[in-house]
């Protein structure tokens, strides 16, 4: 298997009407994408190390539901896991775009063992409190490989002790349950919402039929939609 293409967005529930570009700016050791509307920030390695997300949220206002270090994304390759968490060496980071006005950046990252290449794309766009991700791999040995188990997203939530923490409207929001919630085929759209906050998040998955999978609130304590 040489490559993967596996898309995400996600949507804060909170809008507001800004416009402005280039959406992505980036140091030696932080990226940070910002539409005037939602924020994200991300650490990257220098040379060698983590690929994390150290804070996504809307612009203004307060969202507490992920921790300062946020997993970003996993998967496993031949028994393998590769995750944010794992070292990566950076090889490219530059500016994308699209037909639709999206505005955004391209990450790619070699894993530590040299046997695999990660593109993460990120865009945004004008207004919209979205950020599209999707994950590119590339097989750089010679013999084909298992790829399993691949989260596009890995969020990391707050502590939290009763079962009604958040509401999760599944099935294209037409199902509500509380977690731990674990998606299927069905959920090209899920909404979680904590009403006493009066904040949540719109997760869209672009992921193809039974490719599909949305768990949220699990043992530990995350979400990591496919």
């Amino acid at each position: 298997m040489k490559n993967l293409i596996n898309a995400l967005l996600i949507c804060f529930l909170s809008i507001q009407i800004v416009s402005a570009a280039p959406f992505a700016k980036w140091t030696k050791t932080e990226l940070t994408l910002d539409n005037g509307v939602v924020k994200r920030v991300i650490k990257i390695p220098a040379e060698k190390g983590n690929f994390i997300t150290t804070s996504y949220k809307p612009v203004s206002g307060e969202y507490r539901y992920f921790l300062p270090e946020n997993t970003d994304f996993q998967f496993e390759i031949n028994g393998t896991v590769y995750s944010g968490k794992t070292n990566w060496s950076l090889v490219d980071l530059k500016v994308i775009t699209d037909s639709r006005q999206g505005d955004g950046a391209a990450v790619t990252l070699q894993s530590e063992d040299k046997k695999i290449e990660l593109t993460i794309k990120f865009l945004l766009y004008p207004d919209l409190p979205v950020i599209r991700k999707s994950l590119a791999l590339k097989n750089l040995g010679n013999s084909e490989i298992s790829l399993e188990s691949v989260d596009v997203e890995k969020f990391n939530v707050i502590n939290y002790f009763p079962s009604t923490f958040s509401w999760i409207y599944s099935n294209y929001g037409r199902r509500k349950s509380i977690g731990p919630y674990e998606g299927n085929m069905q959920d090209a759209l899920v909404i979680v919402h904590n009403m006493n906050w009066e904040a949540g998040i719109v997760i869209g998955n672009e992921a193809t039929g039974v490719l599909k999978r949305l768990p949220f609130f699990g043992m530990h304590r995350r979400f990591a939609p496919d």
